[in-house]
Protein backbone atom coordinates (compact mmCIF):
# COMPACT_ATOMS: atom_id res chain seq x y z
CA UNK A 1 0.00 0.00 0.00
CA UNK A 2 1.16 3.24 -0.90
CA UNK A 3 1.43 6.16 1.83
CA UNK A 4 0.96 9.48 -0.63
CA UNK A 5 2.63 12.61 0.60
CA UNK A 6 1.16 15.67 -0.96
CA UNK A 7 3.45 18.57 -2.20
CA UNK A 8 3.76 22.17 -0.98
CA UNK A 9 2.02 24.37 -2.56
CA UNK A 10 5.66 26.48 -3.45
CA UNK A 11 9.07 25.06 -3.45
CA UNK A 12 11.46 26.60 -0.62
CA UNK A 13 13.08 29.06 -3.36
CA UNK A 14 10.17 30.51 -3.92
CA UNK A 15 8.60 30.95 -0.42
CA UNK A 16 11.85 32.22 0.63
CA UNK A 17 11.70 34.61 -2.77
CA UNK A 18 8.49 36.15 -2.06
CA UNK A 19 8.22 36.01 1.59
CA UNK A 20 11.51 37.86 2.16
CA UNK A 21 13.84 35.18 2.65
CA UNK A 22 17.98 34.63 2.80
CA UNK A 23 19.22 36.58 -0.20
CA UNK A 24 20.19 40.10 -1.62
CA UNK A 25 17.47 42.42 -0.30
CA UNK A 26 16.69 46.38 -1.77
CA UNK A 27 17.19 48.56 1.22
CA UNK A 28 15.23 51.70 -0.72
CA UNK A 29 11.94 50.05 -0.76
CA UNK A 30 8.93 51.15 1.48
CA UNK A 31 8.47 47.58 4.11
CA UNK A 32 4.82 45.94 2.94
CA UNK A 33 3.01 43.34 5.05
CA UNK A 34 3.51 40.27 3.48
CA UNK A 35 1.68 38.51 0.69
CA UNK A 36 -0.34 35.92 1.39
CA UNK A 37 -1.63 32.84 -1.46
CA UNK A 38 -5.30 34.14 -1.54
CA UNK A 39 -3.62 37.87 -2.20
CA UNK A 40 -1.19 36.71 -5.15
CA UNK A 41 -4.17 34.76 -6.55
CA UNK A 42 -6.98 37.17 -6.70
CA UNK A 43 -4.57 39.47 -7.59
CA UNK A 44 -3.68 37.16 -10.95
CA UNK A 45 -6.95 36.16 -11.66
CA UNK A 46 -10.56 38.18 -11.41
CA UNK A 47 -13.19 35.56 -8.89
CA UNK A 48 -15.97 34.58 -10.73
CA UNK A 49 -18.43 37.22 -10.86
CA UNK A 50 -21.40 35.75 -9.62
CA UNK A 51 -19.42 34.63 -6.50
CA UNK A 52 -18.24 38.02 -6.12
CA UNK A 53 -22.03 39.63 -6.28
CA UNK A 54 -23.05 37.20 -3.39
CA UNK A 55 -19.67 37.58 -1.19
CA UNK A 56 -17.36 39.66 0.07
CA UNK A 57 -13.57 37.81 0.94
CA UNK A 58 -12.12 38.23 4.06
CA UNK A 59 -8.83 37.29 5.26
CA UNK A 60 -7.40 34.20 4.59
CA UNK A 61 -7.77 31.42 7.04
CA UNK A 62 -4.74 28.59 5.85
CA UNK A 63 -3.86 26.91 2.87
CA UNK A 64 -2.81 23.25 2.04
CA UNK A 65 -1.46 21.40 -0.84
CA UNK A 66 -4.60 21.43 -3.21
CA UNK A 67 -5.98 25.07 -2.29
CA UNK A 68 -6.33 27.48 0.37
CA UNK A 69 -9.69 28.81 2.83
CA UNK A 70 -11.04 32.22 3.28
CA UNK A 71 -13.30 33.75 5.17
CA UNK A 72 -16.09 35.66 3.37
CA UNK A 73 -19.75 37.70 4.12
CA UNK A 74 -22.65 36.82 2.31
CA UNK A 75 -23.89 40.24 1.44
CA UNK A 76 -27.59 39.59 1.22
CA UNK A 77 -27.35 38.70 5.13
CA UNK A 78 -24.08 39.81 6.53
CA UNK A 79 -23.71 35.91 7.38
CA UNK A 80 -20.05 35.26 8.06
CA UNK A 81 -18.72 32.13 5.64
CA UNK A 82 -15.87 30.05 4.74
CA UNK A 83 -14.72 29.42 1.06
CA UNK A 84 -11.89 26.74 0.11
CA UNK A 85 -10.57 26.91 -3.03
CA UNK A 86 -9.62 24.15 -4.36
CA UNK A 87 -7.27 24.18 -7.61
CA UNK A 88 -8.50 22.19 -10.48
CA UNK A 89 -4.80 21.13 -11.89
CA UNK A 90 -3.96 19.59 -8.15
CA UNK A 91 -7.63 17.18 -8.06
CA UNK A 92 -6.26 13.25 -8.73
CA UNK A 93 -8.68 12.01 -11.71
CA UNK A 94 -10.01 9.58 -9.48
CA UNK A 95 -11.58 11.88 -7.00
CA UNK A 96 -13.63 13.51 -9.32
CA UNK A 97 -17.43 12.67 -9.63
CA UNK A 98 -19.95 14.43 -12.38
CA UNK A 99 -23.18 15.95 -10.01
CA UNK A 100 -26.34 16.56 -11.91
CA UNK A 101 -27.29 18.86 -8.82
CA UNK A 102 -24.53 21.28 -9.82
CA UNK A 103 -24.51 20.45 -13.39
CA UNK A 104 -20.94 19.30 -14.19
CA UNK A 105 -17.89 16.78 -12.60
CA UNK A 106 -16.94 18.09 -9.03
CA UNK A 107 -14.47 16.81 -6.99
CA UNK A 108 -15.51 14.33 -4.48
CA UNK A 109 -15.07 15.91 -1.66
CA UNK A 110 -17.79 19.09 -2.68
CA UNK A 111 -19.84 15.24 -3.98
CA UNK A 112 -19.62 13.95 -0.42
CA UNK A 113 -20.32 17.38 1.44
CA UNK A 114 -23.07 18.33 0.07
CA UNK A 115 -25.01 15.23 0.76
CA UNK A 116 -24.56 15.14 4.72
CA UNK A 117 -26.91 16.69 7.01
CA UNK A 118 -25.96 16.50 10.28
CA UNK A 119 -25.26 19.19 13.50
CA UNK A 120 -21.51 18.07 13.99
CA UNK A 121 -20.25 17.91 10.14
CA UNK A 122 -19.63 21.39 8.61
CA UNK A 123 -22.28 22.08 6.19
CA UNK A 124 -22.48 23.07 2.72
CA UNK A 125 -23.86 26.40 1.52
CA UNK A 126 -22.77 27.17 -2.34
CA UNK A 127 -20.72 26.26 -5.18
CA UNK A 128 -18.75 27.89 -7.76
CA UNK A 129 -16.09 27.31 -10.31
CA UNK A 130 -14.14 29.15 -13.40
CA UNK A 131 -11.04 27.82 -15.21
CA UNK A 132 -8.86 27.79 -12.50
CA UNK A 133 -10.37 26.98 -9.23
CA UNK A 134 -13.67 25.05 -7.57
CA UNK A 135 -15.28 27.20 -4.70
CA UNK A 136 -16.39 25.26 -1.72
CA UNK A 137 -18.58 27.57 0.49
CA UNK A 138 -19.32 26.33 3.91
CA UNK A 139 -20.81 27.51 7.36
CA UNK A 140 -18.46 28.78 9.46
CA UNK A 141 -18.56 27.29 13.44
CA UNK A 142 -18.24 30.57 15.53
CA UNK A 143 -15.03 32.31 14.54
CA UNK A 144 -12.08 30.71 12.72
CA UNK A 145 -8.84 32.64 13.17
CA UNK A 146 -6.53 33.71 9.86
CA UNK A 147 -3.22 32.08 9.75
CA UNK A 148 -0.19 34.57 10.52
CA UNK A 149 0.58 35.26 7.34
CA UNK A 150 -2.56 36.95 5.86
CA UNK A 151 -2.26 39.53 8.95
CA UNK A 152 1.26 39.46 9.46
CA UNK A 153 2.97 42.94 10.04
CA UNK A 154 5.18 44.52 7.86
CA UNK A 155 8.60 43.82 7.16
CA UNK A 156 11.62 44.40 4.81
CA UNK A 157 10.59 43.49 1.17
CA UNK A 158 12.56 41.83 -2.34
CA UNK A 159 11.82 43.26 -5.75
CA UNK A 160 9.35 40.54 -6.38
CA UNK A 161 7.36 40.72 -3.49
CA UNK A 162 7.28 44.66 -3.61
CA UNK A 163 6.15 43.51 -7.21
CA UNK A 164 3.62 41.81 -6.48
CA UNK A 165 2.37 44.47 -3.69
CA UNK A 166 2.01 46.87 -6.67
CA UNK A 167 -0.24 44.16 -9.41
CA UNK A 168 -2.40 44.03 -5.87
CA UNK A 169 -2.99 47.75 -5.18
CA UNK A 170 -3.69 48.17 -9.47
CA UNK A 171 -6.50 45.27 -8.69
CA UNK A 172 -7.30 47.52 -5.56
CA UNK A 173 -7.50 44.49 -3.68
CA UNK A 174 -8.11 45.28 0.58
CA UNK A 175 -5.51 43.79 2.71
CA UNK A 176 -7.86 41.22 4.71
CA UNK A 177 -9.52 42.43 7.24
CA UNK A 178 -11.74 40.56 9.51
CA UNK A 179 -14.89 41.21 11.40
CA UNK A 180 -16.07 40.22 14.82
CA UNK A 181 -17.10 36.81 15.11
CA UNK A 182 -17.89 34.22 17.79
CA UNK A 183 -14.60 32.91 19.22
CA UNK A 184 -14.00 29.34 17.95
CA UNK A 185 -10.79 27.38 17.55
CA UNK A 186 -9.51 23.90 16.67
CA UNK A 187 -9.81 20.82 18.54
CA UNK A 188 -5.93 21.26 18.60
CA UNK A 189 -5.59 24.00 20.19
CA UNK A 190 -8.36 23.57 22.72
CA UNK A 191 -6.58 20.68 23.87
CA UNK A 192 -3.45 23.00 23.96
CA UNK A 193 -4.82 25.36 26.38
CA UNK A 194 -7.12 22.86 28.54
CA UNK A 195 -4.06 20.76 29.71
CA UNK A 196 -6.39 18.81 31.88
CA UNK A 197 -9.81 18.53 30.60
CA UNK A 198 -12.59 17.69 32.77
CA UNK A 199 -13.99 14.21 32.00
CA UNK A 200 -17.50 15.75 31.47
CA UNK A 201 -15.75 17.89 28.84
CA UNK A 202 -14.02 14.89 27.08
CA UNK A 203 -16.88 13.03 27.05
CA UNK A 204 -18.80 15.76 25.57
CA UNK A 205 -16.56 16.52 22.85
CA UNK A 206 -16.06 12.88 21.79
CA UNK A 207 -20.10 11.87 21.70
CA UNK A 208 -20.34 14.26 18.99
CA UNK A 209 -17.74 13.55 17.22
CA UNK A 210 -18.41 9.52 17.71
CA UNK A 211 -22.15 11.26 16.23
CA UNK A 212 -20.86 13.17 13.43
CA UNK A 213 -18.91 9.60 12.23
CA UNK A 214 -21.61 6.95 12.61
CA UNK A 215 -23.87 9.50 10.26
CA UNK A 216 -20.58 8.82 7.62
CA UNK A 217 -20.61 5.46 8.17
CA UNK A 218 -24.22 5.20 7.79
CA UNK A 219 -24.35 6.96 4.18
CA UNK A 220 -21.37 4.83 3.13
CA UNK A 221 -18.81 7.19 4.03
CA UNK A 222 -15.17 7.33 5.78
CA UNK A 223 -13.37 10.31 6.17
CA UNK A 224 -10.21 8.79 6.40
CA UNK A 225 -8.39 11.85 7.95
CA UNK A 226 -9.93 12.64 11.86
CA UNK A 227 -7.79 14.68 14.05
CA UNK A 228 -7.94 16.87 16.54
CA UNK A 229 -6.90 20.10 13.41
CA UNK A 230 -9.88 18.82 11.27
CA UNK A 231 -12.60 19.44 14.23
CA UNK A 232 -13.90 23.22 15.17
CA UNK A 233 -14.99 23.62 18.33
CA UNK A 234 -16.67 26.69 19.55
CA UNK A 235 -16.96 28.11 23.17
CA UNK A 236 -19.59 25.54 24.19
CA UNK A 237 -17.22 22.82 23.15
CA UNK A 238 -19.68 22.09 20.11
CA UNK A 239 -17.53 20.70 17.12
CA UNK A 240 -17.70 20.62 13.92
CA UNK A 241 -16.03 17.34 11.45
CA UNK A 242 -14.18 19.73 9.01
CA UNK A 243 -11.68 18.64 5.91
CA UNK A 244 -13.17 16.04 3.44
CA UNK A 245 -10.48 16.29 1.57
CA UNK A 246 -9.58 12.58 1.97
CA UNK A 247 -13.13 11.53 1.80
CA UNK A 248 -14.82 8.51 -0.16
CA UNK A 249 -17.15 5.79 -0.42
CA UNK A 250 -16.58 2.68 1.47
CA UNK A 251 -15.98 0.22 -1.16
CA UNK A 252 -18.50 -2.61 -1.91
CA UNK A 253 -16.43 -5.47 -2.39
CA UNK A 254 -12.81 -6.54 -0.99
CA UNK A 255 -11.31 -6.00 -4.64
CA UNK A 256 -12.51 -2.56 -4.25
CA UNK A 257 -10.37 -1.95 -0.21
CA UNK A 258 -8.45 1.07 -0.63
CA UNK A 259 -4.68 0.62 -1.32
CA UNK A 260 -3.31 3.98 -0.02
CA UNK A 261 -3.61 6.25 2.53
CA UNK A 262 -3.99 9.76 2.35
CA UNK A 263 -4.14 10.72 6.45
CA UNK A 264 -1.84 11.69 9.16
CA UNK A 265 0.81 9.11 10.19
CA UNK A 266 0.40 9.48 13.83
CA UNK A 267 -3.76 8.53 13.47
CA UNK A 268 -2.60 5.13 11.33
CA UNK A 269 -3.95 2.18 12.24
CA UNK A 270 -1.56 -0.78 12.76
CA UNK A 271 -3.04 -2.60 9.26
CA UNK A 272 -1.65 0.61 7.56
CA UNK A 273 1.75 0.42 8.88
CA UNK A 274 1.59 -3.07 7.87
CA UNK A 275 0.57 -2.00 4.17
CA UNK A 276 -3.13 -3.89 4.15
CA UNK A 277 -5.40 -2.87 2.08
CA UNK A 278 -8.74 -1.71 4.06
CA UNK A 279 -12.13 -0.96 4.03
CA UNK A 280 -12.48 2.42 5.68
CA UNK A 281 -15.01 2.51 8.63
CA UNK A 282 -12.11 0.15 10.80
CA UNK A 283 -9.58 2.76 10.57
CA UNK A 284 -12.08 6.02 11.14
CA UNK A 285 -12.67 4.35 14.76
CA UNK A 286 -8.85 3.79 15.27
CA UNK A 287 -8.77 7.70 14.44
CA UNK A 288 -11.49 8.24 17.00
CA UNK A 289 -9.14 6.34 19.71
CA UNK A 290 -6.30 8.42 19.17
CA UNK A 291 -8.40 11.90 19.56
CA UNK A 292 -9.89 10.36 22.80
CA UNK A 293 -6.53 9.64 24.47
CA UNK A 294 -5.49 12.84 23.15
CA UNK A 295 -8.42 14.80 24.55
CA UNK A 296 -8.10 12.41 27.71
CA UNK A 297 -4.51 12.93 28.87
CA UNK A 298 -3.30 15.50 26.30
CA UNK A 299 -0.54 13.19 25.09
CA UNK A 300 -0.48 11.26 21.64
CA UNK A 301 -0.84 7.99 22.93
CA UNK A 302 1.64 5.87 20.84
CA UNK A 303 5.74 6.96 20.98
CA UNK A 304 6.88 5.22 17.77
CA UNK A 305 5.55 2.92 14.90
CA UNK A 306 6.50 -0.44 16.94
CA UNK A 307 4.24 0.95 19.93
CA UNK A 308 0.91 1.28 17.53
CA UNK A 309 2.09 -2.26 16.28
CA UNK A 310 1.81 -3.39 19.80
CA UNK A 311 -1.35 -1.72 21.12
CA UNK A 312 1.27 -0.39 23.64
CA UNK A 313 0.10 2.85 24.74
CA UNK A 314 2.03 5.86 26.53
CA UNK A 315 1.18 6.08 30.52
CA UNK A 316 -1.63 7.96 31.42
CA UNK A 317 -0.62 10.92 33.34
CA UNK A 318 -4.89 11.74 34.27
CA UNK A 319 -7.07 9.62 36.38
CA UNK A 320 -9.60 8.56 34.19
CA UNK A 321 -13.43 6.52 34.48
CA UNK A 322 -13.00 2.64 34.04
CA UNK A 323 -15.83 3.40 31.41
CA UNK A 324 -13.36 6.09 29.66
CA UNK A 325 -10.74 3.28 29.38
CA UNK A 326 -13.21 0.61 28.18
CA UNK A 327 -14.12 3.01 24.88
CA UNK A 328 -10.28 3.71 24.51
CA UNK A 329 -9.56 -0.31 24.68
CA UNK A 330 -12.67 -0.85 21.83
CA UNK A 331 -11.14 1.96 19.17
CA UNK A 332 -7.48 1.09 19.73
CA UNK A 333 -8.35 -2.95 19.14
CA UNK A 334 -4.82 -3.47 16.76
CA UNK A 335 -7.25 -6.33 15.44
CA UNK A 336 -9.15 -4.62 12.66
CA UNK A 337 -11.70 -7.64 12.62
CA UNK A 338 -12.09 -7.42 16.48
CA UNK A 339 -11.96 -3.44 16.62
CA UNK A 340 -15.39 -1.88 17.44
CA UNK A 341 -17.62 -0.13 15.73
CA UNK A 342 -18.25 3.89 15.67
CA UNK A 343 -22.13 1.99 16.36
CA UNK A 344 -20.65 -0.19 19.07
CA UNK A 345 -18.99 2.83 20.19
CA UNK A 346 -21.99 4.64 20.50
CA UNK A 347 -23.91 2.46 22.60
CA UNK A 348 -21.33 2.09 25.04
CA UNK A 349 -22.39 2.47 28.30
CA UNK A 350 -19.80 5.93 29.02
CA UNK A 351 -20.46 7.67 25.72
CA UNK A 352 -24.32 7.09 26.39
CA UNK A 353 -23.99 8.53 29.90
CA UNK A 354 -22.52 11.26 32.11
CA UNK A 355 -19.02 9.75 33.00
CA UNK A 356 -18.47 8.05 36.38
CA UNK A 357 -15.49 10.62 37.28
CA UNK A 358 -14.70 13.75 37.16
CA UNK A 359 -11.49 15.69 37.02
CA UNK A 360 -11.30 19.28 38.47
Amino acid sequence: MNVVSTPPIASAQEIRELFGGSGPRSTHLTPIPIVSISQREFAADPLHPRFVDKYAVKAELGAGATGFVCAATRREDNAQVAVKFMYKDRIPVTHWLRDRQLGGTVPLEIFILKRLDHPHVVKFLDFFEDKKFFYLVMETHGFLAPSPSSLSPTSPTTLRQHAVHQQLARHRLPLPSVPPRRHSQDLFDCIEQNPCMPERDVHHIFAQIASAVAHLHANNIVHRDIKDENIVVDQDLDVKLIDFGNAAYIPRDQSDYFDRFYGTMHCAAPEILRGERYRGPEIDVWAMGVLLYTLAFNQAPFRADGDIAAGRWAEPIYERSDGLMRVLAMCLDTNARTRATVDEVLASEWVRGAPATRVA
